[in-house]
């Protein structure tokens, strides 16, 4: 049983695990060195592989020295810091003596920081510390709130370092919740649920950011905010043979599972610790479509009713998932999505011979449209498409997406740039140009918000978008009896059709007029944001055109 259970503490059995499990995995589990190996009887080789193998072997190690060197063997005691009259947190009786006496070995990692791996007098207890040279308690690297830790308090040691003590209670089982984290989150990439994440808005909360990995998915808001997602599959145990998947049946990837309650702790430990406040929760198709999504439905269920969890959820409905189903997933998300990765049956069989295009897929999001009708969904639902996996042109995806925003309201579609994975049918295919994808989004941005027509999109004779200028000046530049536009007299509409005006921009523009009557100069429109370098050739002002384009 988890310590944390058996002295009381309001968390889940693996709260306090986690945290220590990142801890352990990052200096010694993946070197295949346990604990055991760190005492003051080790061999002096033993100790120089453990230093040589944690950097630069793993990028994503906290310590990140290949300069880090090994100190002498010392002894310390582990205070407890319940206060009198309190149980000792790790006998659960009246604290009355400090701790056992232990053994430890310092990887000294950089001027002011350290890593301590130990173990107690009796061998009972085994631990890792992080010191930080003069450094309060309150500055440490943060764990979270250290269930079942003590803090080493009145204790001088060499160099004034200061630390917190983490004792290693690994649950069994739990490492494999980890793992499952690890192959799971990383397995998620390719699933799209912002435009444009950008990860140096990732909230640095916490120290452990680094070994948090690419499951902490910094998600775009409509107001310029940000929000951080836990974005992991469910499973990866795929009966279908998608040509671009790492995941395809034909792969020989590592395959997990989560069980719902499992998943749900996982989600909630995060979210308490405040790495994530929501989740986009997708998952290969294990088994059949029905029973995968009941058990990430039951997954979430036990968020909502269980745990109390309020915020976003968005789950990807499987291909082939019945209609009671979709409508169960519908009263606990707030965003549903069914991946058409194709613009078509044609295109879709050339990246798998499993899914139909009109049945499994296209079916679902006619299913999803009308349950948000019916007031279900207050996010919406989206798509996405794998782009340059088939022989598809631009084109023919936007002719789809132009459809779906028409006849089924959808409120977004994302595009991924296709890119070969070792051990897939389409290794061999080469890598679809990020820019593609990044100018579908543009064009994707004048259908929606923009108010152009498909037929006003510009495509090379082969269908697709000009890769050296972006879709609004390609219009400009093929229609110039339209321009220049007069910032003065021109409609809400017009002004979004000139390069570098968008609907925020277009707004401030009108606002000015009917604040200062006329706008005079090209100042007042760079006081507003606008970016003048790309306007100026396309607009006037009280008549006057403000600059050539062969003057660029």
């Amino acid at each position: 049983m988890a310590l944390c259970n058996q002295i009381g503490f309001r968390c889940f059995p693996l709260s306090y695990c986690f945290r220590c499990h990142l801890v352990k995995e990052a200096f010694i589990s993946h070197y295949e060195l346990s604990l055991q190996s760190l005492n003051p009887n080790v061999e002096g080789e033993k100790l120089k592989s453990f230093t040589s193998n944690l950097s630069p072997r793993r990028p994503e190690t906290f310590f990140r020295s290949s300069k880090a060197s090994f100190l002498s063997p010392r002894k310390y005691t582990a205070m407890s810091t319940s206060d009198a009259g309190e149980k000792d947190p790790l006998t659960a009786e009246p604290k009355t003596t400090a701790n056992p006496t232990w053994s430890a070995y310092s990887l000294q990692v950089s001027t002011n920081l350290r890593v301590t791996a130990s173990k107690s007098k009796d061998n009972h207890h085994e631990g890792f510390l992080l010191e930080k040279r003069g450094s309060e308690l309150k500055d440490f690297i943060s764990i979270g709130s250290l269930h079942a830790a003590t803090t080493l308090k009145g204790v001088e040691r060499e160099g004034n370092f200061k630390g917190y003590l983490f004792l290693s209670y690994i649950e069994e089982g739990f490492m494999d919740t980890v793992d499952k984290l690890r192959v799971l989150g990383a397995g998620a990439e390719f699933d799209k649920c912002s435009s444009s994440p950008t990860l140096n808005k990732v909230k640095k909360a916490t120290g452990l950011r680094p070994l948090l990995g690419p499951w902490v998915y910094p998600a775009a808001l409509p107001d310029g905010g940000c929000m951080n997602l836990l974005k992991i599959l469910y499973g990866n145990i795929c009966i279908h043979d998608c040509g671009y998947c790492a995941f395809s049946r034909s792969t020989r990837a590592k395959r997990v599972k989560f069980s719902p309650e499992e998943f749900a702790k996982l989600f909630m430990e995060l979210y308490r610790e405040g790495y994530v406040e929501g989740l986009f929760l997708s998952s290969s198709v294990c088994g059949d479509s029905d029973s995968t999504m009941n058990e990430m439905i039951e997954a979430v269920r036990i968020l909502r009713e269980k745990y109390g969890f309020s915020g976003y959820v968005h789950l990807k409905v499987l291909p082939g998932a019945s209609y009671s189903v979709v409508r169960e997933a519908a009263t606990l998300a707030d965003r549903l999505s069914v991946n058409l990765e194709a613009p078509s049956s044609v295109r879709l069989q050339e990246l798998s011979s499993t899914k139909s295009f009109n049945v499994d897929l296209l079916r679902r999001l006619k299913w999803i449209s009308g349950l948000k009708r019916k007031g279900l969904l207050p996010s919406g639902h989206t798509t996405q498409f794998v782009v340059g996996g088939g022989e598809e042109s631009d084109l023919e995806i936007l002719k789809t997406v132009n459809w779906l925003y028409r006849e089924l309201r959808l409120n977004r579609a994302y595009y991924s740039a296709f890119t070969p994975i070792r051990g897939t049918r389409f290794e061999s295919k080469p890598r679809t140009p990020k820019v593609r994808e990044r100018r579908l989004y543009q064009a994707d941005w004048l259908l929606r918000d923009y108010g152009f027509k498909l037929g006003e999109i510009v495509f090379s004779e082969e269908g697709n978008l000009p890769l050296d200028v972006d879709p609004k000046l390609a219009f400009a530049l093929s229609n110039p009896h339209l321009y220049p536009v007069d910032v003065n007299e021109a409609s809400y509409e017009e002004l979004l059709r000139v390069p570098g005006i968008g609907p925020k921009l277009a707004r401030r523009i009108i606002n000015l007029r009917e604040v200062e009557g006329k706008i005079k100069d090209a100042k007042a429109l760079a006081e507003l944001g606008v970016p003048l370098k790309r306007t100026l050739p396309f607009i006037a002002i009280l008549g006057k055109k403000q600059l050539q384009l062969s003057s660029q």
